[in-house]
């Protein structure tokens, strides 16, 4: 009969502990190969981590770089500006020499500079150069009697004495 057709009845012991085992087994593979998923997905993490962390470490070492080269250039232009902008305002056309001179010292003109640069360079000079202008510029007799011994010495190409009025002192 009825009980015989049943193919349970045929199976032996070893048959139902290999039966067993690879459901088991069954039970353990899908998990087993999900950790090992989850292990390389973690590596691979760890790896690109560690390839941004030392970008960012290079990153900032650039930025320390980039620091000190912008520094060290800005030093340099202003040395190189300094020992040669006398240089290269020597010869400037046009008188822009003396112009650039009197910006620098904050005078108002190319000759108030220049008086400047000779009073500070010899005071005792400079002095004497101001009595003698006051003396022909501030009086028109003398610097008409100036002018007229000048023409005598060169016409007769000597040296010629000129009589000029000197002011009482105040």
């Amino acid at each position: 009969g009825v009980i015989e057709g049943k193919p349970a009845l045929e199976e032996t012991l070893e048959t139902y502990a290999t039966r067993i085992e690879n459901a088991g087994q069954s039970v353990f593979r899908e998990p087993k190969q999900e950790l090992g998923e989850a292990i390389t997905e973690a590596r691979k993490t760890r790896r690109e981590l560690a390839a941004m962390i030392g970008h960012m470490r290079g990153k900032e070492e650039q930025r320390k770089d980039l620091l000190w080269i912008g520094l060290c250039t800005a030093l340099s232009v202003f040395i190189l500006t300094f020992v040669s902008a006398p240089l290269i305002y020597r010869h400037l056309p046009f008188g822009w020499d003396a112009t650039v001179a009197a910006i620098v010292m904050g005078q108002p003109d190319r000759v108030a500079a220049g008086s400047a640069l000779m009073r500070e360079a010899n005071p005792s000079v400079w002095n004497q150069i101001v009595g003698d202008w006051n003396l022909i510029s501030g009086n028109k007799a003398n610097a008409k009697a100036v002018v007229t011994c000048e023409s005598e010495a060169m016409k007769s190409h000597k040296a010629q004495d000129c009589r000029i009025t000197v002011p009482a002192g105040k």
